[in-house]
C-alpha cells in the first residue's frame, strides 16, 4: 500500500481485520518528490518487505498496491513496466487499486502535482513518460481492468479518465 498516513491507516487496518498483510509506505512529497524519488522509496520499501517476509510471516505472491490522489499516481506509475517494478527487478504486482488518482501529467493534469514530481518546466518527454495513460500495455490492463470500473471511474477527472479508456480499449483491440 502507497499513502500518506491519513489515508494509508484506515485502508491499512481494514485490511489487516480480514486477515490480510498490509504496510503503509512513506515516500517524498512536494518540493523532496521530483521522479523517480517516489518510485524509488516505493521499491525500496517492497524490496525491504519481501526480503523480511519470512519474518513477517507474510506470503509475497498476490501483492498488490494501493494510492490515492498523488499516491494513486504512484501506485499506477509502479505497475508500468517503464517506470516501476521492472525497472527495480520487483514482481508484478497481481493488481493495483487507485482511489481518485492523478493520471496523467499532460494537458488535463493536477498541476500542483506535475509541479511537485516534475518541476518547474518538466521536457515533453518526462511529461509522456510519467503520464500513465501513455504506458498502457497489455500488461498494465491485467493489473487494473478487473478495478478500472469500480474506482477509476468514480474518481477520476472525466479527461484523464477517457484519456485512459481510449487507451485501454486499445490494447485490447
Amino acid at each position: 500500500m502507497i499513502s500518506n498516513y491519513n489515508e494509508g491507516e484506515p485502508f491499512d487496518r481494514e485490511l489487516n481485520r480480514r486477515g490480510y498483510s498490509a504496510f503503509v509506505l512513506f515516500y517524498r512529497c512536494r518540493n523532496k518528490a521530483r521522479y523517480p524519488a517516489p518510485q524509488n522509496d516505493v521499491a525500496r520499501a517492497l524490496q525491504t518487505i519481501l526480503q523480511r517476509a519470512e519474518e513477517l510471516s507474510i506470503e509475497t505472491d498476490g501483492y498488490s498496491i494501493w494510492g490515492s490522489s498523488v499516491g494513486g499516481h504512484l501506485a499506477a506509475s509502479f505497475g508500468t513496466q517503464k517506470m516501476g517494478y521492472a525497472q527495480y527487478d520487483l514482481p508484478k504486482p497481481a493488481a493495483l487499486i487507485l482511489a481518485y488518482p492523478v493520471i496523467t501529467m499532460g494537458e488535463f493534469t493536477h498541476v500542483g502535482s506535475r509541479k511537485n514530481l516534475l518541476g518547474k518546466h518538466p521536457s515533453q518527454a518526462i511529461i509522456n513518460l510519467t503520464s500513465i495513460e501513455k504506458q498502457v500495455t497489455a500488461i498494465y490492463i491485467s493489473l487494473v481492468l478487473p478495478y478500472f470500473a469500480e474506482y477509476i471511474k468514480e474518481y477520476c477527472g472525466q479527461k484523464s479518465r477517457l484519456q485512459l479508456t481510449g487507451n485501454l480499449k486499445k490494447c485490447i483491440l
